[in-house]
């Protein structure tokens, strides 16, 4: 057994490094190590918007100015991008021609009619505004094509109708955020968007959008990882299979290798089914095409050697073989998905 294990060390070490690797590729990849950017404004700007205090801008009379602080969210489904946000909503402008904003969600609807709360109100001053308390359902597009490495996106869009005035929207963007206690579990905060668009209705009805995006990654890298780690061990496996000497260890080899691929498609089918709809090909169905495709080209070594040995029952060629098989086995799969994840659309 000594003398096996010293004559094929070289050939194991190469296997190992096959799974290492991987993991190294798939780390390279992760996001979910870069740096948070700021995700809230001042304490003290949102409470005195919580109050009904003016934000000290340069106001324009065309011009409602929105803002959106989140609270809270609930029932994020990561397979349908769907999720409850809780919120306060303040609109502050200065025509006089406005009495009160009409508005409305365009990605989402209030849970019940009461869901939507008057908190204050003043179409009197000089700067005027209504401050809402809200609670609706919302969705957005998934998409996973990064998976598990993906980023989700948190949207609200608001509507306002001008009901015939020229009347524009614009973001109280220092006082729009997320509150420290908005937390979606196993996910974290990293950015804010926001934009302003006009959508144009049927019947001529045109009405400015205002859309906030907040942008989470997923919490730890080790959440990232861990879809890879048991193809990673699998292969492996499967790996150490060319150790084995095909003269006296056929049955053992073939087992060993189809054993491991059918346990990596079990695997998949649980992975899968978390996956959500994607534009693209998904980063880690490319990582098990990869897996497979590396225990294939291994069955087809190991069978393509147990032919030649029936066959010529000579030791050298059968080494030679072996080793180029396993170097074969690992370089295609390497190839094939460098090539497919910078080549998708």
């Amino acid at each position: 057994m000594t003398k096996f294990c010293s004559k094929n060390k070289k050939t194991l070490i190469v296997a190992f490094v096959f799974a290492f690797f991987l993991i190294s590729v798939g780390t390279f990849f992760c996001p979910t190590t870069a740096n948070a950017q700021s995700t809230t404004s001042s304490n003290e700007s949102n409470l005195a918007l919580t109050q009904g205090s003016a934000p000290n801008i340069q106001y324009a009379d065309n011009k409602v100015y929105i803002g959106t602080w989140l609270t809270n969210i609930f029932n994020y489904d990561y397979q349908t991008s769907t999720y409850t946000l809780d919120m306060v909503l303040y609109f502050f402008w200065t025509n006089s021609n406005i009495t009160t904003v009409d508005w409305q969600f365009t990605n989402g609807y209030p849970i019940t009619p009461t869901s939507i709360t008057l908190l204050a109100s003043d179409n009197v001053s000089s700067v005027k505004h209504e401050i809402y308390r809200a609670t609706g359902q919302f969705a957005s597009a998934p998409d996973a094509s990064d998976f598990p490495f993906d980023k989700i996106n948190i949207q609200v869009s608001v509507a306002f109708r001008p009901h015939g005035n020229d009347i524009g929207l614009d973001w109280l963007s220092n006082d729009t955020g997320v509150d420290t206690q908005f937390e979606n579990p196993g996910w974290k905060t990293t950015n804010i968007g926001l934009t302003v668009s006009n959508h144009v209705y049927p019947l001529g009805i045109e009405a400015p959008i205002a859309n906030m995006v907040v942008t989470q990654e997923r919490q730890k890298a080790s959440e990232s990882i861990q879809p890879f780690i048991p193809s990673l061990i699998f292969s492996a496996i499967c790996g150490i299979s060319f150790l084995f000497n095909i003269k006296e260890n056929v049955g053992a080899r073939l087992a060993l290798i189809t054993s491991m691929l059918v346990t990596t498609l079990l695997f998949n089918f649980g992975v899968s089914s978390r996956i959500p709809p994607a534009s693209t090909i998904v980063t880690y169905t490319i990582f098990l095409l990869s897996v497979m495709l590396f225990m294939g080209i291994s069955l087809i070594v190991t069978i393509y050697e147990a032919v030649d040995w029936a066959k010529r029952q000579n030791e050298n060629r059968f080494k030679k073989i072996n080793k180029w098989g396993l170097i074969v086995s690992i370089l295609i799969p390497i190839i094939f998905f460098v090539l497919i994840f910078f080549l998708r659309p």
